[in-house]
């Protein structure tokens, strides 16, 4: 039989109680991320309403929290003339929506607050499948209106 003896000090005690904090507030912090999807600055791993908004104000976008709209499309196996427009648009922002024909995704719409032509409502759109943004916009409803990329083409898509 063996016999340990141990002794403490209150040195030693102190250190032991930081460094099991310390790694208690690594697994806090892990999970956490795990959960929450990190930073959602890539446009991946958006499960909640909060997710969408933290991703849209990682592209300079403030927005209403209040989801303006939610709805599942299909996009059509065939482009028509305004599918590939946007699908252009699409593309000069490192989307591409061919690798989703006939599949159903969800598009949501918020309101957009800082955006500097004010004279009319404007909304970001985003297209997500699963939980990966696939695609979005920046819109005017006005008669006169415009349709902008989500992203600015400098970023990295």
């Amino acid at each position: 039989m063996y016999v340990v003896n141990l002794k403490w000090s209150r040195k030693k005690a102190i250190v032991i109680i930081v460094a099991a904090a310390i790694i208690l507030a690594i697994i806090v912090l892990f999970a956490s991320i795990g959960k929450s999807g990190g930073t959602n600055a890539d446009g991946r791993n958006l499960r909640t309403n909060e997710d969408r908004i933290a991703y849209l104000a990682s592209l300079g976008w403030e927005c209403d929290p209040e989801c303006a709209a939610e709805k599942a499309i299909v996009i059509p196996r065939e482009f028509n003339e305004v599918y590939t427009g946007y699908n252009e648009l699409q593309l000069s922002q490192g989307f591409d929506l061919n690798d989703y024909r006939g599949m159903e995704v969800t598009l949501y719409a918020y309101r957009v607050l800082n955006h500097p032509d004010n004279s009319g409502t404007v909304f970001a759109q985003i297209v997500v499948c699963g939980t990966e943004v696939i695609g979005g916009d920046v819109h005017s409803i006005s008669a006169d209106g415009f349709m902008l990329p989500l992203k600015s083409v400098s970023e990295d898509g």
